[in-house]
């Protein structure tokens, strides 16, 4: 019988001289990461409900009540989150909140190449738990301080911990595939995933992929083709060109200093890719 990874790091191992370690290694995930946008606290006037216009998202944001009742409108149907409960609105839905007088809520907004977090006609109404809201609590109190440019690296690592919290809380049937490992395309989809997000910053050839993945070049492409249904250059540069747009919506970066984050030498043979993927220049886009 073979174990898995997890089960094989977790295995104590003898040393010299008479010491027992037990370790653990990071087994292989689903080679998702989520990319923090911000976080933030909307409160709701006390005399009347606080009301936000119908709006289609770029991006996840999860909300959290935490005083009064939140409703909202997601994709036409009227939805009641509960106080045990929590509210995954995902890109591309359409959305228009209503908060009740006095109420408030959290929410916190995330970006995810790869793979949607929900299965096809989930519920996004998700029951909260205790690690999740201490999580997101870690998260929202965490102060600024001036001068101290780790704090922005501190508040993207509990932002990354509140993430992996809700998908534990999302019931399993509910999880897109990527995150229940249910064939290997989900595997191959998670590892390739991994590999473009670990070299989002620098160009990787055909065969630099097919090497990391211990596959031949033929193959690799066959696999892309099928699961990604792009070739492993074209899926490459979907995984680079997300991870700039949630950088331009995100953060302070110019076009220019987005462009050499994400792998790109010529800013203007970036604003080209990017105007031929998005529809819009970077320019446009960051201004947003």
């Amino acid at each position: 019988m073979h174990r898995s990874t997890a089960e094989r790091a977790a295995q104590p191992g003898k040393l010299a001289n008479g010491l027992t370690y037990v370790a653990q290694f990071a087994a292989i995930g689903t080679g998702v990461r989520p990319t923090f946008i911000g976080v933030g606290t909307i409160v709701a006037e006390a005399q009347r409900d606080g009301r936000y216009p119908l709006h289609r998202h770029q991006h996840y944001e999860l909300i959290v009540p935490r005083r009064g009742a939140y409703r909202c409108t997601l994709n036409d149907h009227a939805l009641s989150v509960t106080p045990s409960q929590c509210l995954l609105v995902q890109p591309g839905d359409q959305h228009a909140d209503q908060i009740a007088a006095g109420g408030a809520h959290a929410a916190l907004w995330f970006a995810l190449a790869g793979a949607p977090l929900l299965a096809r006609n989930a519920d996004p109404r998700i029951t909260r738990n205790p690690g999740l809201d201490a999580a997101l609590a870690h998260l929202i109190e965490q102060p600024d301080v001036p001068g101290d440019a780790l704090v922005a690296h501190l508040r993207e690592s509990l932002a990354l911990v509140c993430v992996w919290r809700l998908v534990h809380a999302i019931p399993a049937d509910a999880r897109s595939a990527t995150f229940t490992g249910e064939s290997e395309d989900d595997a191959f989809r998670g590892a390739i995933t991994r590999l473009f997000e670990v070299h989002a910053d620098r160009p990787l050839t055909l065969k630099a992929m097919a090497s990391a993945l211990h596959l031949g070049e033929r193959t690799l492409t066959g696999h892309c083709r099928r699961v990604l249904n792009a070739t492993p250059q074209q899926a490459f540069l979907a995984v680079r060109l997300a991870r700039a747009r949630a950088l331009l919506a995100g953060t302070v970066l110019s076009v220019k200093e987005v462009a050499a984050t994400c792998g790109f030498a010529d800013q203007f043979h970036f604003s080209r890719v990017f105007k031929k993927h998005f529809g819009m220049p970077p320019s446009q886009h960051a201004d947003r």
